[in-house]
């Protein structure tokens, strides 16, 4: 017996990576690292390959937030002690949350992993860095769209409606590349790191200014939808800059995309 525990403790790298990959959900994936200490130290805290299914978050409290599983319908209860109350999520990626550290001094944009309790404060630029932030002393903005000064408590809890990320993030991810909606006008802005970026910076987007409403990435593309429905989409893997532009989607075939009327006279 105790050759057999041995031999599942001692199972090829590999083949428990193909193992973590039938399992769809996060509880699910942290009973397989509990299996024994061998297990626990091979795999990450973080699953990295595999289908997940998607959680859905709603804030209920000051230092909580309750998660869905729509894959068991269950409810789960994460205590968020060490988010400050007035901090505001405005992503969600990757199993990751984007949040905005409202009391920073420019509104420094962090990703925290709600499980792990692990957060990364310095891979995206901060608020004060957008395109259309004028003037900044500290306490006060001067924004583009409007010039008189705005608190930075306000302008902090206020600029970001979504922030959407490419992959995983790490120190380490060279490929990091980061997509906002901002603003009053709901304008785009990317990040995308460099080798020399000692001044991390959000950029505007290349598009004729538009309100857009939802942004995506999806297979190394950038998928954005503006107020008229239009869809837009962007090359995520040139060098400088996201290239491309309105994208003109066939509706799905087993759509109705006309009426008919019928006269019926019986």
């Amino acid at each position: 017996m105790a050759e057999m525990i041995d031999e599942w403790a001692n199972i090829h790298h590999d083949m428990l990576n193909e193992i973590t990959k039938r399992f769809h959900s996060y509880d699910d994936y942290l009973q397989l690292r509990f299996v024994c200490k061998q297990w626990n130290l091979k795999l990450p805290k973080i699953p990295n390959n595999g289908n997940k299914v998607p959680w859905l978050l709603s804030p209920i409290a000051i230092d909580a937030s309750q998660t869905h599983d729509l894959e068991e319908k269950g409810i789960y209860h994460l205590m968020l002690r060490d988010m400050p109350q007035d901090n505001i999520i405005v992503g969600s990626c990757h199993g990751w949350l984007i949040t905005v550290i409202v009391a920073s001094h420019g509104g420094t944009v962090q990703i925290l992993n709600p499980f792990t309790k692990i957060h990364l404060d310095d891979l995206l630029p901060p608020i004060s860095t957008l395109p259309n932030v004028i003037g900044n002393d500290g306490s006060q903005y001067i924004l583009s769209e409007y010039l008189r000064t705005r608190d930075h408590h306000y302008i902090h809890r206020t600029q970001f409606w979504k922030v959407v990320i490419n992959s995983a993030p790490n120190h380490e991810n060279k490929d990091l590349m980061a997509v906002a909606i901002y603003g009053c006008a709901s304008s785009l802005a990317f990040y995308k790191h460099n080798e020399n970026d000692d001044d991390k910076r959000w950029l505007k987007f290349p598009t004729d200014r538009e309100v857009f409403v939802d942004v995506i990435f999806f297979e190394e593309k950038i998928y954005v939808i503006d107020k008229y429905s239009k869809l837009y989409e962007f090359d995520s893997k040139t060098k400088a800059e996201p290239i491309g532009g309105i994208h003109k989607a066939p509706p799905p075939s087993d759509v109705v995309t006309h009426f008919r009327q019928e006269n019926s006279n019986n």
